[in-house]
């Protein structure tokens, strides 16, 4: 296989680089036996990407199967695995300016149980969806110190949660589109509560 058919073939990849990968189709992996030994230390330099690590190119689609390490010229990178080209399983992905994910991802998708941490110090650790919170999970903010616990959909607080504040106060209720919707209960540092 060329080298220009095996870039044309990771040309996926170089999605990885924005904030929230472009969308891919499904592949039912089940149906598809991945190497258990993916194969020798391997080093390959294809555009503004250099992959390190232990993978096979397949000589048919030219795309790589293996856990390896991405490392583009921007400074961004991947670490995890990769199966038929599309990273799957466990893996990190870092941005230049700190930012990371680590966690699961699904047909080429943060997806799944992971921790996203921002690069203003914002810390979230829960469920993920194409990259952005969404179903269980909590998200600390640096540097106020305040939290969120509860329901996130689409990377806003959606639905049950709970907000304290670095004071000690609390709100608990429910969320619609990242604000207090409805009754909810409003505890102070003090002992004092207000529901309504």
């Amino acid at each position: 296989m060329s080298i220009l058919a095996l870039t044309l073939a990771l040309s996926g990849l170089a999605v990885a680089q924005s904030l929230t990968p472009a969308p891919v189709s499904t592949v039912d992996l089940s149906e598809r036996p991945v190497a258990s030994n993916p194969g020798p230390q391997s080093q390959l330099r294809l555009g503004d990407a250099l992959y390190t690590g232990h993978f096979r190119v397949n000589d048919e689609t030219g795309l790589m199967t293996g856990e390896l390490e991405i490392r583009w010229d921007n400074g961004s990178r991947f670490q995890g695995r990769l199966v038929d080209g599309k990273r799957q399983g466990q893996g990190r992905f870092t941005w230049p300016d700190g930012q990371y994910y680590d966690g699961d991802w699904r047909d080429n998708q943060a997806t799944g149980q992971g921790v996203i941490q921002y690069a203003n110090g914002d810390r979230y650790t829960g469920l993920v969806r194409d990259g952005v919170p969404d179903g269980e999970g909590e998200k600390r903010y640096a540097p106020r110190g305040e939290r969120y616990e509860g329901s996130w959909r689409a990377g806003l607080r959606e639905g049950e949660g709970r907000f304290t504040w670095a004071s000690g106060q609390s709100y608990t209720g429910r969320w619609q589109a990242d604000e207090p919707e409805g009754e909810g209960l409003l505890n102070y540092p003090n002992g004092d509560s207000y529901r309504g």
